[in-house]
């Protein structure tokens, strides 16, 4: 579990209009190791990030990151 905190912030680069608020987010990854399987082993992993769907800006004020989830798999042979 990963929780990001960012304060208040005026990019000094940035017109006010990118003006960005405190915000956070909680991202979660779950995982599963597996071994000699096939001759394999690796781990499988479920991730999502902006579990809350909080208002969570990148950069710029315009980018929006939205809730996401993907699945990850890592095999070593």
């Amino acid at each position: 579990m990963s929780y990001f905190f960012q304060g208040y912030m005026q990019p000094f680069d940035r017109s006010s209009y990118d003006f960005q608020p405190t915000q956070h987010r909680t991202d979660v990854r779950l995982a599963r190791q597996f071994h000699d399987v096939g001759g394999m082993k690796g781990d499988v992993a479920l991730v999502v990030q902006n579990l809350f769907k909080t208002d969570y800006t990148e950069y710029i004020a315009s980018n929006l990151l939205n809730q996401r989830a993907f699945i990850t798999m890592k095999v070593n042979w």
